[in-house]
């Protein structure tokens, strides 16, 4: 996986900047990382201000100890989306969730724009437009790109999508999309977050359910606006003490073959070959992350 701050992450929570009560009770949420919105929760009318709060807040930042702060500009298809860029990079911006991307030559757009105000900062592309899905690789393999979020949403209204089906999303209208940036993410070593979107929010079997799906699909965390769900999330994306033991034992088993010469060993009556190998490395990795917290 790329050298990327997010790697440490489970949840990021959106949360609208300029509602102080809901402002207020961020800091003490547990969740991994915050996502500084300027686009979709802001009026247009209170673009600037927005920006003004967002800035005195990276100035800010151990007000949230620990959280990985993530601005969430305009796209440069808007009127704010360049102001919104180099007023992020003035204010030092480490990672800048980006929305609606098109193409790669859309972030090198963003790139230059930050360079011409001195600065360089990690992007977040937001997946959630037809055009999007379809250039996914090129956008993943993007210098700068540090992790990836999904917009179901938004897609659903672009490429004319119904959203749900049931108690969840329509999974069979959103299954290529998101496999193909689980691949991509995979490919080129960049986290992935899918959206905690369900029809009643506030279900929160309905939300386990949903997560757990994208947990096993292969994403590496969620986003939400809904905070009830962060704990969900959290727990879903941790890897249980039980996982990590037999990770443990698994790796342990089979250094030990290959130390005396053998290619494949058992544990406990199972056979345990290089797949099984990697795959408890990666659960070991992932728990020495959210161990060492995330780093802004």
């Amino acid at each position: 996986m790329r050298e990327s701050p997010l790697a440490a992450v489970r949840s990021i929570l959106e949360a609208p900047i300029l509602d102080e009560r809901k402002w207020s009770k961020v800091p003490a949420m547990p969740v991994d990382a915050v996502l500084l919105d300027l686009e979709d929760s802001v009026q247009p009318d209170r673009k600037r201000e927005a920006r003004e709060r967002v800035v005195r807040q990276i100035a800010d930042a151990d007000e949230l100890g620990e959280k990985l702060l993530l601005p969430r500009c305009n796209s440069l298809s808007t009127p704010y989306g360049g102001d919104d860029l180099k007023a992020l990079g003035r204010a030092g911006a480490t990672a800048i969730v980006y929305p609606k991307v098109e193409t790669a030559d859309e972030l090198g757009e963003v790139r230059r724009i930050l360079e011409s105000v001195g600065a360089t900062a990690n992007l977040v592309p937001i997946i959630e437009s037809a055009r999007g899905v379809l250039e996914l690789t090129s956008i993943a393999a993007s210098p700068s790109v540090v992790g990836m979020l999904f917009g179901p949403f938004d897609l659903a209204v672009d490429a004319g999508i119904t959203p749900f089906e049931g108690d969840g999303l329509f999974a069979d209208a959103y299954h290529y999309a998101k496999s193909k940036l689980v691949f991509s993410g995979a490919a080129f070593g960049v986290p992935i977050f899918d959206f905690a979107l369900t029809p009643q929010l506030k279900n929160l079997d309905q939300v386990s359910k949903a997560v757990d799906y994208s947990r096993r699909l292969g994403f590496t965390g969620m986003t939400t606006f809904y905070p009830p769900h962060v704990d969900i999330i959290n727990d879903a994306f941790s890897p249980k003490p039980e996982q990590v033991a037999e990770a443990h034992r698994v790796v342990e088993a089979y250094e030990s073959t290959l130390a005396a010469g053998g290619a494949a060993t058992q544990l406990g009556g199972r056979a345990i070959i290089v797949q099984d190998y990697k795959s408890a490395l990666t659960t070991l990795a992932r728990a020495r992350n959210f161990t060492g917290g995330v780093k802004r």
